[in-house]
């Protein structure tokens, strides 16, 4: 495998503006750690600049990358997905309908239907009105609801 060759001072510095910028690829970031490594940018010139990359070189070691961090995140969101369908599934595709009607229950979709348009007519009509103390009676069939 061929060596990367080193940069002159002038490319370096060209190259440095760029990766300021951040317009560098990952082979041009190399070839600068390379220069900034050798005894051609041993000068003050190059100081800030070596230990910008130098921090940075360290940094994304010590600290995980947003990539890894982000596999792990994905990976949770598909078990957390997989988790709910499996949990849900029984449920999918179900539809119940359950009305009590006078104390029992009736499972029956038209005639829960039928029972819910009923009410809401009664309700949208109004009944003239009736008090709290009726619609309680009429509630629970009671009337001796004053006690």
């Amino acid at each position: 495998m061929k060596p990367n060759p080193i940069l002159q001072r002038h490319e370096a510095r060209q190259l440095l503006e760029r990766y300021y910028d951040g317009a560098t690829t990952d082979c041009e970031e190399q070839l600068l750690r390379q220069f900034l490594a050798s005894p051609e940018a041993d000068d003050a010139t190059f100081g800030a600049d070596k230990a910008t990359m130098g921090y940075l070189c360290m940094s994304r070691r010590h600290h995980p990358s947003r990539k890894r961090t982000m596999k792990w995140v994905a990976a949770a969101a598909v078990v957390t997905v997989a988790v709910c369908i499996t949990w849900s599934w029984p449920y999918f595709g179900r539809e119940d309908c359950v009305a009590y009607i006078g104390g029992e229950k009736y499972t029956d979709t038209n005639l829960v239907l039928y029972q819910m348009n009923e009410t809401l007519k009664d309700v949208a009509l109004g009944q003239d009105d009736p008090s709290v103390k009726d619609q309680m009676r009429h509630l629970f069939n009671t009337t001796d609801f004053d006690k």
